[in-house]
């Protein structure tokens, strides 16, 4: 499974540790349909299998008894790691749970290998959540980190990792660049505040080299992070 927007070359690292947190976000790719679904990382036995909630799916049973095998994505210390699997026993209730096959071998992709830059950008974030005005903290060609204040009733506060959303923001003499991105990354700030990390999917050739400028320009002064 490929991580759409991800640079550079996966590498393939046998002795990679599996090490997650619980609740942490896993993407679960079926084989037998090619269903991408967001998945929730509960824990794991003996080295030997985890276990992971997932969507109510109607005839789930019936997709993995046509084909068990799994693609499982998930973000481990700054790495896009990617692993096969196949479903050994699935749970319907009370809450729906898959139970895995460990991994034997890990693919890893660095999420944000460039150089990122520290800013203090407007911008403007949206998507299904509505949109939001927010601050670009750092950028780099591969994606950014915005964070946006939040109302009471925000919609924002239900935006996870996987969810697509439009970057908008002014670079000036530069233009503007309006991006197609995916969150990668949730942190809450306080009660009235959020930073999301998120990565470029969706950018043209002219906005591209736009960013890809504007950085140069800001390099020789700006604090790298």
């Amino acid at each position: 499974m490929q991580e759409k927007g991800t640079r550079g070359k996966a590498r393939r690292v046998p002795g990679f540790l599996f090490d997650m947190d619980g609740r942490s976000a896993v993407w679960l790719r079926l084989l037998a349909t090619g269903e991408d679904l967001h998945a929730e990382y509960v824990g794991q036995a003996d080295n030997q299998y985890i276990l992971l909630r997932i969507p109510r799916l109607q005839g789930m049973r019936e997709k993995l008894l046509r084909d068990n095998g799994l693609e499982l994505r998930y973000h481990q210390q700054g790495e896009v790691c990617v692993f096969s699997s196949q479903a050994v026993k699935y749970f319907p209730s009370p809450v729906p749970l898959l139970l895995a096959e460990f991994p034997v071998n890990i693919a890893c992709q660095g999420l944000r290998g460039e150089t990122r830059v520290a800013s203090n950008l407007p911008c403007k974030l949206r998507g299904e959540f509505g949109e939001y005005r927010g601050l670009l903290t750092d950028l780099s060609r591969s994606g950014a980190a915005v964070v946006c204040r939040l109302e009471t009733d925000a919609k924002l506060r239900r935006a996870a990792p996987g969810d697509a959303a439009t970057l908008l923001l002014d670079l000036g003499g530069r233009g503007s660049v309006s991006a197609g991105v995916r969150i990668r990354r949730k942190d809450d700030l306080g009660t009235d505040k959020i930073r999301l990390g998120v990565e470029f999917e969706e950018l043209g050739e002219v906005e591209s080299e736009a960013v890809g400028g504007f950085l140069d320009e800001l390099l020789d002064f700006a604090d790298v992070v």
